[in-house]
């Protein structure tokens, strides 16, 4: 490495309980994992309505520590890292890396692209994510309406996820009052996340079963008026289904942010059968990927970024061969334009596709789970080892600092100073 600390700028959500605020605090822990090398400043941005982190640890005394460092910062910088949505990156420092899990459609917004073609590296956190801004062209007109060329990405760009975290053990799943055999999913109440098709499809099949269905969401904020506009619809919806003879099966919900040693206290839950999603897409999919570190069975579409982890090498016991497999419950999907009230402006435009769920596949994954659950936390283990090895903390901060190097020439040293020569 260089003998110069490099003075780096990161942007992005940091304090922010969001996906987003997440990758912001992997980004700054991969910079401390190497500290040495970094002279680190931050400045943070907000992530629509969530909640702000305000823990008194260690970390976040560092954050404010660094947040007030660039407040008070007049030079310039080597490089800045921004966390966001692409159409909000700039150049803010000599060189730029733009960090996003892009869009979970099947292509962003043009004006995207025209942001990434002015970054030096774009890292994305799923091969789903690159491909939104990869694989697709827009037209470019001239004043006078006619085609002047296509608008492409030009750059240079990088994959690189989430490590898997370390927790506390903690109590507070057992202390819930659910039924014995119960289905967990982790989301927000917005409409990428097809929840009420989700609530459907387990209302559908478990009508006059004791099993139950343990949602972890909110509409936007974690607020008292939030919890209590939410009840009310899911219950609404819960209302709009019927089935034959007296409803058995029971829809918990649990709202507000919970940390996440609690939060992981729900995926290793004995009660947990299994993880469910019906959504349209995700760039990367956290809360399906904890699930799947933490040993529980996935039924998801199979479409998104959550396809880059959920396959791991299995060894077929009759036939005694290995091969590369999903080692979750695919559910059919077919990808098609999204609904007009799941456009949003300069992020998913009127061209963008998605996943809709195969319902009646869904819904016979589910039961499968149930039918053979010992087959599946089998396979489930498989998985959760894979990814505790690829996607550990090590490798993962170990990738985004070479990806980093890569544009700031941070190794200096070359193959060619390595070598010997022969005159």
């Amino acid at each position: 490495m260089s003998n110069k600390v490099k003075k780096v700028l990161l942007v992005g959500p940091i304090l922010s309980n969001s996906g987003y605020g997440e990758h912001a605090r992997c980004v700054l822990r991969a910079l401390l994992s190497n500290i040495n090398e970094f002279d680190i400043y931050i400045a943070p941005t907000s992530w629509g309505a969530t909640s702000t982190d305000t823990k008194n640890t260690a970390e976040n005394r560092f954050i404010l520590d660094c947040i007030q460092r660039q407040q008070n910062h007049k030079g310039e910088y080597d490089l800045s890292l921004q966390v966001a949505l692409p159409n909000e990156w700039k150049p803010l420092a000599a060189k730029n890396i733009g960090l996003t899990a892009a869009v979970e459609t099947d292509r962003c917004n043009p004006y995207w692209i025209d942001a990434c073609n002015k970054m030096d590296k774009v890292i994305v956190v799923s091969d789903h994510a690159g491909k939104s801004i990869t694989n697709h062209k827009y037209p470019i007109t001239d004043k006078s309406g006619n085609q002047a060329g296509d608008l492409f990405f030009k750059g240079t760009m990088a994959t690189v996820g989430y490590p898997v975290k370390n927790f506390e053990i903690s109590n507070f799943a057992e202390n819930l009052e659910i039924s014995d055999s119960c289905f967990l999913s982790v989301l927000q109440a917005a409409p990428r996340k097809n929840y009420i098709s989700l609530i459907k499809c387990f209302l559908e099949e478990f009508w006059e079963e004791d099993i139950g269905l343990l949602l972890k969401m909110n509409f936007v904020t974690d607020s008292i008026v939030d919890r209590g506009n939410l009840f009310q619809h899911i219950e609404s919806v819960v209302k709009s289904h019927s089935g034959n003879g007296e409803r058995k099966c029971k829809i918990h919900l649990l709202h507000g942010r919970l940390s996440e040693d609690d939060l992981h206290s729900l995926y290793v839950d004995k009660r947990m059968k299994g993880y469910l999603t019906t959504t349209h897409g995700e760039g990367f999919g956290l809360p399906v990927f904890e699930a799947a570190y933490s040993g529980l069975p996935v039924i998801a579409p199979n479409w998104s970024g959550y396809l880059d982890f959920m396959r791991a090498p299995y060894t077929n016991e009759k036939s005694g061969k290995t091969k590369l497999r999903s080692l979750f419950l695919k559910t059919k999907c077919e990808i098609k334009s999204v609904s007009q009230n799941a456009l949003m402006k300069d992020i998913i435009s009127p061209e963008s596709k998605w996943a809709y769920v195969d319902e009646g596949h869904f819904k016979k994954n589910m039961r499968s789970l149930l039918k053979s659950p010992v087959l599946y936390f089998k396979e489930a283990k498989i998985l959760k080892e894979h990814i505790e090895r690829e996607f550990s903390e090590q490798k993962i901060f170990s990738k985004l600092l070479k990806e980093i190097s890569g544009v700031t020439n941070f190794l200096e040293k070359t193959e060619q100073e390595d070598s010997v020569l022969v005159l």
